[in-house]
């Protein structure tokens, strides 16, 4: 064993433990808040961030507006159902989406990455995932 490397269970506690970083992290920037309850932006900051920035006389040619919108780090996804923001790159996906009025959001972190054909894949996974947060927020309601 390599100094410093540490056992499989290490590693993976490691590893765990750092991916519940991210999501937690990204969790927060979707409520705009650096640490659970403490705010990093003024409301108003924050609500200018979420407000969508394209209209019909301030957008790129190849935006239709009831299919795609833009904030100043959040985008429209499913036509305009959620706002959020997500990634790629090789062996991993990401995503955050919210509903627009903030009230429910699931983050998505795959270890995986399929080509641009199997993209419907993530839409389905996120499609269960969202049905399931909305039975788990009408439970807690």
């Amino acid at each position: 064993m390599a100094t410093g490397v540490g056992t499989l269970a290490q590693r993976s506690a490691n590893a765990a433990r750092e991916i519940k970083e991210v999501i937690e992290s990204s969790s927060r920037c979707l409520q705009m808040d650096s640490t659970p309850g403490t705010r990093i932006l003024p409301p108003a900051a924050a609500a200018e961030m979420r407000r969508l920035q394209y209209t019909v006389d301030n957008k790129p040619d190849n935006v239709e507006l009831d299919e795609k919108n833009a904030g100043l780090f959040w985008s429209t996804k499913f036509n305009g159902r959620f706002v959020g923001h997500g990634g790629s790159d090789p062996c991993v996906r990401t995503e955050m989406l919210a509903r627009p009025a903030g009230d429910l959001a699931v983050i998505v972190f795959t270890n995986t990455s399929l080509a641009e054909a199997q993209g419907g894949v993530y839409a389905e996974l996120f499609k269960d995932l969202w049905q399931h947060a909305q039975v788990l927020q009408s439970t807690t309601e």
